[in-house]
Parts: structure tokens; sequence; C-alpha cells
């Protein structure tokens, strides 16, 4: 998601606010959008839409509640189909918000430019939790969402060029819902992973299970605390001061961008190094924090980062999607979805692309050595 947009982002809400709605509220008002977009029923989404809406989407901002539907109709006629699989919520009861990841799993229109094209996969194969079905009509209250380590609940039959992506959601409540009243969407944001994108020819490959996996000895930190951490992660970073930035991150820290997997304090250091070596001018802003007081140490927030590009002096400015685990007072896990397309930063100015280009380069000298070797 591109943030050409200042003014798309939310201010937070102050904690002293009085709760828009409950965890449970909040929980389900996301678990019946997503049946309304499985079975593609805009109608009935619209149920769940404040008149005043803000959407954001792909770097595009839409205020008119007609203009939302009709661009969710949109998206929904390029599938036939569309399934997802929610890896976690984190739930702010206090601002009214709710932070979902999802994995989906969509069969493209036979009308739409893409089901004639595929793309070779950008990650691993998937490899955890078979897939199941589950099945609902309208009239029923919403089933409960397929988890991500689970999957769905019966086999189906294969269905081929299935496109697999990887998606996140911020959702705020309205505020002050009257009492029986169903809670509705103030302002709904989404990212999408440019890059994770698996093409399946059946319908129950196992779900992949993630790199990063909880932490065993959760321990809980206090808002403040964590607001303070991520400050002083985030100025650290953009000062290239690597050795507070280690005070911030734990050993065990795992770092996904959407084009990088990074394993090991030694590797996001050497990450690191190479970001500032391509990159200057570097400024990052965060943005509220989404904190869960019942998930020790998981939180999610938004971002303003900025940077040039030492190469091109092109400069970029967008708006990224986080979410962190924190253990033992440090950065576990750190995962960001952002616009790549639209960002200063390319592939070939990556850790992954240094690392494969070195490896590449190491091997060829091996080549050339081993055949002078054997002229000789």
């Amino acid at each position: 998601m591109t943030a050409n947009h200042d003014h798309a982002i939310p201010s937070s809400i102050p904690s002293s606010s009085p709760p828009p709605c409950s965890r449970t509220s909040l929980s389900n008002l996301v678990d019946n959008i997503i049946t309304c977009l499985e079975e593609k029923n805009v109608e009935n989404i619209k149920q769940y839409l404040d008149e005043n809406i803000q959407y954001v989407t792909e770097g595009k901002i839409i205020n008119n509640i007609d203009d939302v539907l009709s661009s969710i109709t949109s998206l929904l006629s390029s599938f036939s189909s569309i399934q997802f699989f929610v890896k976690r919520k984190i739930i702010d009861e206090e601002q009214g918000i709710i932070a979902i990841e999802a994995l989906t799993r969509s069969l493209p229109s036979s009308s739409s430019p893409s089901s004639s094209t595929s793309s070779s996969p950008s990650s691993s194969p998937p490899s955890s939790a078979s897939s199941q079905d589950s099945s609902s009509t309208t009239s029923q209250p919403p089933r409960r969402l397929r988890s991500f380590s689970r999957g769905s609940r019966s086999p189906s039959p294969s269905i081929s060029i299935i496109s697999e992506r990887q998606i996140a959601w911020i959702i705020r409540a309205t505020e002050d819902i009257p009492a029986g009243k169903k809670a509705q969407i103030k302002e709904w944001k989404t990212w999408r992973d440019p890059v994770w994108r698996v093409e399946l020819e059946d319908k129950d490959t196992p779900l992949p299970k993630e790199v990063w996996q909880r932490s065993a000895c959760p321990t809980f930190e206090s808002r403040s605390y964590i607001e303070g951490l991520l400050v002083k992660n985030s100025e650290a970073y953009e000062k290239n001061n690597m050795s507070t930035w280690k005070e911030c991150v734990h050993n065990e820290i795992i770092m996904h961008p959407p084009w990088d997997t990074l394993i090991g304090i030694d590797c996001c250091l050497k990450a690191a190094r190479i970001f500032h070596s391509e990159y200057r001018d570097t400024k990052i802003t965060k943005v509220g924090m989404i904190y869960d007081k019942e998930q020790p140490g998981c939180v999610a927030y938004q971002q303003i980062f900025q940077t040039t590009n030492r190469e091109t002096s092109k400069e970029g400015k967008d708006e990224d999607y986080v979410f962190v685990e924190i253990v033992d007072g440090k950065i576990r896990y750190w995962r960001t979805y952002f616009d790549t397309g639209k960002s200063t930063q390319t592939t070939d100015q990556t850790f992954k692309s240094k690392v494969i280009s070195a490896s590449l380069n190491h091997h060829h000298q091996q080549a050339e050595q081993q055949h002078h070797y054997q002229q000789s």
C-alpha cells in the first residue's frame, strides 16, 4: 500500500475513549465480511459498512459507500471463487480496531485476463496441514472461519489454476454503536503481498507453513513499553545505528518483508548494511498501534517509510502494514506488507539478491578454477 496520501492515515483514538464495541463484535465483523466475500454477496456486505466509510485499497482512497461496493464488486468479478484462511487477528478493543493477516486462494473467472496466465511461485511450496471445505447459507449464522493451520473441513474436487496470495487488513469500527446494533466498518485498509504468488493445480494442496512460529513462552509487555520500543527501533534503523538497533531485537529475530526472509540477528544486520549502502535519507514514522491485551507481545501497526535510492536519486514514500511479536522485551518477529511496485526499493538491491549474486559469483569462480586445474 503506497502512502502518497497522508490524509488517508487515521489518527489513533485515545485510550481514554470508551470502547466502540466488544472484542467479539470486532471479530464477528471481520468473519461476516469474509463470509460475504466468499459467497460473493456484495449486497449483504452493505449492512456492515458505515455510510461514511473510508476504503483504501491498491493505493486508491474511496469515501463513497456506493463506490466502495462497486470496487468490491469489480474485484470479485475477477474470481469465480475465493477462500480465506485467517492466519491471525489482532484486536484492540480500546480503539475499536482489528488487524488480520490471511492467505487467499482464488480461481479466476473465465473472463478474467489473468485466468489464462500463470506465474512462477515466489516462495517455498506449501507444506502444512491439509485443506478442507465448509459450507453455509446466507440465512444461517456466519460459519467459523477456516484457520490458517487447520485448513477447511472436507475434501473437494481438484481445481486448476488456483492463485494463492497473502493479504492484510486494518479495520476500524464505527464509534458509539447502539446496543443491539451490528458493528460497522468506519475505515478499511487493505494490503497485498505483491511477491507471494503461488499457482496451484489442486484446491486441497496443504497450506504453507510460516517460517516463524510463535514463542512457546510469550511474555506480557504493556502498550506504553511496546510503543517506546518500536519508536527506538525505528529511530535506530533510520539513523543506521546498528548497536542501538541490536538492543531492540531478539537473537531469534525473523524479518519478513515482501521479497526477503531474514533469519537470525547476523543475517538481519547484513541486510541492514546492504539497505543503507543502497538508500539514504531514510525516515520511519509510526502511525497508530493495534495492541491486543489478550495476546501478549503481539501487535500490529502502520508506518510511513520514506527513503531515497542512492543510485537513481528517486525518493519513495509508502504506507506499510507491520506485524511484530515481542518476546523478553525485544522484537522476535517482524512482518511487513507494502506495494513494492511503487516503492523506491528494487529487488536487485535487496539482501536476497546480493546473497544470490555472491553465491553465483562464488560458483562461477569455482568452475573457472576447476577448468584451469583440468587444463594444467
